[in-house]
């Protein structure tokens, strides 16, 4: 995790100091501006790898539907995006299924 967060943020630099070497005399609000959508970016990409590593987002057996209390059916890893305070999450999640409500979920909810 560690080496995919340095390779991430050695990219995200990268692209800011090409930015401040093309851009000519920039000026406060224009560094701002930059800076600002480098650091969402780069927050965006630091909370999906730390999601992408926790066990609740890997497949487990036994997840019971929080409707009936019915043991539900892994289906695959989906895709599922998220709108959190750092910005718009793409996360891979396990997905469930539950026959008799015919509901699916992305644990923990």
């Amino acid at each position: 995790m560690k080496a995919a967060m340095l390779e991430m943020a050695e990219g995200r630099i990268e692209e800011l100091l090409d930015w401040h070497e093309k851009t000519e005399r920039p000026n406060l609000s224009q560094i701002e501006e930059t800076v600002l959508k480098w650091r969402q970016k780069v927050s965006e990409k630091v909370t999906e790898e730390l999601l992408h590593n926790q066990e609740s987002v890997k497949p487990a057996e036994g997840q019971a539907c929080p409707g009936c209390g019915q043991k539900m059916i892994y289906k695959a890893m989906q895709n599922k995006q998220v709108t959190s305070w750092v910005g718009d999450l793409r996360l891979k999640r396990a997905y469930y299924y539950c026959r008799s409500c015919k509901q699916g979920l992305f644990p923990p909810g």
